[in-house]
């Protein structure tokens, strides 16, 4: 009951002080002509986020950048490996289970439609079943890199958009609230304002 009691005051208390900040911007806009305009294009943002971190660049959000760029550029290489991976492991594979095809000798001895079998490699069940186990892990994990680089696209394309929206905006400490518990288990609220 102690927790619904302080989420319920918390609840009201920041929609308190969203009316009054609604009301107190009503009232300076009926005085001051309206100048506001947008310093950062959402829209370039995200054409800029094609390179992830680009558009966290334009946005002036430079610590995002370097973790964007790097986690595209990390999950590429990884799928560049897992991939050149997967086609080793289907080689080996193909080798493996093929069959007795012909293949035409060249020679300049004989030049009749002479063929011979090509020999299979001598590898057990086991290791056939191995080879494709790797293959089917290899292709799973470049497919799951994939899925994430993804991600890091989108991650990247929404951040620099909504951060591009939200550069303007003003954050004023003048007002605050805390809420807490104090040492004897009674939830608490702190209010602050300075000048």
């Amino acid at each position: 009951m102690l927790r619904l009691t302080t989420i319920l005051v918390t609840i009201l208390l920041s929609f308190s002080n969203l009316c009054s900040q609604s009301e107190t911007q009503d009232s300076t806009q009926e005085t001051t002509p309206n100048t506001s305009y947008m310093t950062k294009s959402p829209n370039g943002a995200l054409w800029r986020s094609v390179i992830p971190g680009w558009g966290q660049l334009y946005n002036e959000e430079y610590w995002k950048a370097p973790i964007l760029f790097g986690s595209a550029v990390g999950l590429g290489s990884l799928i560049v490996y897992f991939n050149s991976e997967y086609l080793s492991y289907s080689d080996q594979l193909e080798q493996a289970t093929m069959k007795g095809s012909k293949i035409p000798i060249e020679s300049a001895d004989d030049l009749s439609d002479t063929y011979f079998p090509i020999k299979k490699n001598n590898l057990t069940d086991f290791e056939i079943k191995q080879l494709e186990g790797n293959k089917e892990s290899f292709r799973d994990s470049r497919d799951m890199m994939a899925f994430y680089l993804l991600g890091v696209y989108i991650i990247s394309a929404v951040d620099a958009y909504v951060g591009a929206h939200l550069y303007d905006f003003d954050v004023d400490d003048n007002i605050g609230y805390n809420v807490g518990v104090n040492g004897a288990g009674i939830p608490e609220i702190y209010f602050s304002y300075s000048f």
